[in-house]
């Protein structure tokens, strides 16, 4: 009797862990943190209420994007191979960092290249390309590097338009963004930023002074 009660909850233990780790994927790629479906909907719920409250949170924007975005991920990688360029990003797969791009060698180019302004852009700012946070809770490599891509050319969109790295240069990057790229993420911040951007101006707009000609 004692023998069948110890088999039972052996094996009453082995069904909960088993359950407990029903629905998450092994790990992937070096920074991949498994999650299952019930741990992403929350970690998307959270990230995204503090997204909003506080956009220079980079470290929520990116777990947002991340569990929001893989159908998104799917089309752009759907994309990338059905086009030339793409196909060979997605087989070399370059890393942006400065350890795989000279951004002295960069510094040096004639002023008319993009090289040179992507370096003037990063260092008039003071941003290093290494600053991008990995990718940790897509649970498929080549998406994961889809959306490492994504992060890493951001600062391309700024040299190439121009934007400032203002919350409203960020908005309409973000409009961007979500056009080319279909990410809820870019969506949230294209659609809220504009209300963030009321939310801090109003304050500052209420201590002007009422001028005497809207006083008479």
């Amino acid at each position: 009797s004692s023998s069948s009660s110890s088999s039972s909850s052996s094996s009453s233990s082995s069904s909960s862990s088993s359950q407990s780790t029903i629905d998450v994927e092994p790990m992937l790629y070096n920074t991949h943190i498994p999650t299952s479906c019930a741990e992403k909907a929350v970690l998307a719920a959270g990230s995204a209420a503090m997204a909003l409250y506080d956009p220079t949170r980079d470290d929520m924007v990116a777990a947002l994007g991340e569990t929001t975005g893989v159908p998104a991920l799917r089309a752009m990688l759907r994309r990338m191979k059905c086009d030339a360029v793409g196909q060979e990003i997605l087989r070399i797969q370059p890393i942006v960092n400065t350890k795989t791009v000279d951004m002295d060698y960069l510094r040096q180019l004639p002023t008319d290249t993009f090289g040179y302004a992507y370096t003037q852009f990063m260092d008039s700012h003071g941003y290093t390309p290494d600053a991008r946070a990995p990718v940790k809770y897509v649970d498929d490599a080549e998406l994961a590097y889809v959306m490492q891509r994504y992060r890493e050319v951001h600062d391309f969109l700024h040299t190439l338009t121009g934007l400032p790295t203002s919350v409203f240069g960020e908005v309409v990057a973000k409009w961007f963004e979500m056009l080319q790229t279909g990410l809820p993420m870019c969506a949230l911040s294209s659609f809220f930023g504009p209300l963030q951007m009321t939310m801090r101006y109003v304050p500052f707009a209420q201590l002007v002074p009422v001028s005497p000609l809207f006083q008479k």
